[in-house]
């Protein structure tokens, strides 16, 4: 993402204070991003320009790959610009590496056409080809799927958690088919 012309700083996280936030936090929510003078962290980063603020993500959507920030919105436009990709239906996230002490980049990308497993192997070398060239990252696991592989919330959002959880899942059972066959 580019910065803008006055860009001014980049924010890391916001926080506010106003009696009807901090009243509906108290009464509804944890007060662990409370402070005891009555801010509250809201989790966002974004940045100022030219006295206008402009609130861009969630800091826990930041993807953190050996040092390097992630930001999930930069990957969606960079794989959504691929016309083998059904538009708008990508996620990426990260998997915690506890021996490497990072994460690691998965992205999740359905098929524009009918899914065709070796057409999809092609589709995946080409993302990772361009989030290599364009970002200086390989992810560590790309997945082409059929159409509405993807979770959705009820109303309609792509839910990265409920995709992540299942993509795990899976993950986790084709590494244990994949040990137990190889002894």
């Amino acid at each position: 993402m580019q910065a803008p012309k006055n860009f001014k700083a980049m924010a890391k996280l916001f926080v506010v204070r106003a009696f009807s936030v901090v009243t509906g936090i108290k009464n509804c929510f944890s007060t662990q991003a409370m402070t005891t003078d009555g801010w509250y962290a809201t989790g966002d980063y974004g940045f100022i320009d030219d006295g206008d603020l402009y609130v861009i993500g969630r800091m826990k959507d930041i993807i953190i790959v050996s040092g390097q920030n992630v930001f999930r919105e930069d990957l969606e436009t960079l794989v959504n610009s691929l016309e083998c990709v059904y538009p708008g239906r990508f996620v990426a996230f990260g998997i915690e590496e506890p021996a490497q002490g990072t994460e690691s980049l998965a992205v999740i990308a359905e098929m524009w056409s009918d899914f065709e497993s070796g057409r999809a192997k092609d589709i995946e070398r080409e993302i990772r080809r361009l989030v290599w060239s364009v970002l200086g990252i390989i992810p560590r696991n790309v997945k082409v799927v059929s159409q509405r592989w993807i979770v959705k919330s009820s109303a309609g959002k792509i839910s990265r958690r409920e995709t992540r959880q299942w993509f795990l899942q899976e993950l986790t059972q084709s590494n244990f088919t994949m040990q137990t066959t190889r002894h």
